[in-house]
């Protein structure tokens, strides 16, 4: 990146998801920052909420949990 980079951000393009062990390392770590968020913001209104919880990390396991998990797909 030719700027700085929030570390969430950051850490989200350092994880590699090229192969199942690194999927599934991947997938711990987004669901590890993901509920820290949802619990570091829970007393908060919905709006602030958000902000706690990385979007980029969001993103990447809405990726790999369909991708792991067959039963997740919708039919």
């Amino acid at each position: 990146y030719p700027q700085p980079v929030p570390p969430a951000e950051a850490l989200s393009s350092a994880i590699l998801c090229n192969t199942h062990p690194n999927m599934l390392f991947s997938v711990r770590l987004c669901v590890a920052a993901v509920c820290y968020g949802i619990h570091k913001g829970c007393s908060l209104p919905l709006q602030q909420q958000q902000e706690y919880i990385p979007s980029s990390l969001y993103k990447k396991l809405l990726y790999l949990v369909p991708r792991l998990l067959p039963e997740s797909r919708r039919t």
